[in-house]
């Protein structure tokens, strides 16, 4: 797969171009960010590489990142690993610092500064990942096959045991509402909450999906055997 393929791939949910993706850029940029990382003990390569990679998909998902003649996805992968990176290591510098009950010096303080934004963005998607877990197995299940695998209604109706499209509709709407309810002070409108699901929905199978590709990268993958694989298909 080329990196237009993996992107195109990416925005339409494609497990074979998240684990060509993770082949390509995962154990590639681990030394130059653990590097990073080194002091700020309590956040490991994984924890940024995992926040990265749904970076990523937002990205491509929101138009950010698009196919192109020079897309490079390590260069642009290990920028947004960097940056979260050096966000944790400054976490990390202050939290010591107010242990310490020292102040750092102007010029180590300003070495990096995060984003308010994204940290806004991160805290948000966090509370929200606390939402998806707090509702039924069965809600979660239909979320997915719905948002992630992009599966029709009437094939969401067979595959979880209800009589047909209808009552699958129906039951999405209650699963929403039930999501609604939670984070109603978050969610004021039915397009909001639509997109939030979908968002979380999608960064929840993304966190399985990738470590399933953590596990099997211990055995024997490789971007051929990935390659051969797909021709095979």
């Amino acid at each position: 797969m080329t990196d237009n393929d993996i992107i195109r791939g990416i925005r339409e949910n494609s497990e074979s171009a998240w684990r060509h993706f993770f082949v390509k850029t995962h154990d590639p940029l681990r030394f130059k960010i653990s590097a990073i990382l080194q002091k700020a003990s309590e956040t490991t390569y994984e924890d940024i590489y995992e926040q990265a990679c749904m970076d990523i998909m937002d990205n491509i998902k929101a138009g950010k990142l698009a196919e192109s003649e020079d897309v490079n996805l390590v260069g642009y992968m290990y920028t947004i690993c960097w940056r979260r990176a050096l966000r944790a290591e400054t976490k990390h510098k202050k939290e010591e610092e107010r242990k310490a009950g020292i102040k750092l010096e102007e010029d180590v303080r300003m070495e990096y500064n995060p984003a308010e934004q994204e940290k806004a963005e991160d805290e948000a998607m966090a509370f929200l990942d606390k939402v998806l877990n707090s509702i039924t197995e069965s809600c979660r299940q239909l979320f997915r096959r719905f948002y992630w695998d992009k599966m029709p209604m009437k094939d969401i109706a067979a595959a979880m045991g209800l009589k047909n499209d209808d009552v699958a509709k129906t039951t999405k709407n209650k699963c929403m509402k039930k999501f609604r309810d939670i984070a109603k002070t978050m969610l004021a409108d039915d397009e909001k909450a639509e997109e939030a699901v979908r968002r979380v929905v999608e960064r929840d199978a993304l966190r399985d999906l990738l470590e399933e590709c953590r596990n099997e990268a211990s055995g024997s993958w490789s971007l051929a055997a990935l390659t051969e694989k797909d021709k095979k298909k």
